[in-house]
């Protein structure tokens, strides 16, 4: 059973802007959320996209991540 679910947006994540400055944000926004998820869920949700430059996470457990809208790599 997963008990929380967290989104990008509790940690700063910025929705639908494509410049290389808030993708850097974003990134540092999914590190952390997915840190902060760790047994639990994290959710993209529908209708945000979401534009990074990378995403790395280890040592998860139990760990969902659920991409109900849109998570795209910048360039």
């Amino acid at each position: 059973c997963h008990a929380s679910v967290i989104t990008p947006d509790q940690f700063g994540a910025i929705p639908f802007n494509e410049s290389n400055a808030a993708a850097a944000l974003n990134s540092a926004a999914f590190n952390k959320a997915l840190q902060a998820a760790n047994s639990s869920t994290l959710l993209i949700p529908a209708g945000m996209t979401y534009y990074t430059l990378g995403i790395a996470a280890s040592g998860l457990v139990n760990t969902r991540v659920v991409i109900d809208g849109a998570l795209i790599g910048s360039k």
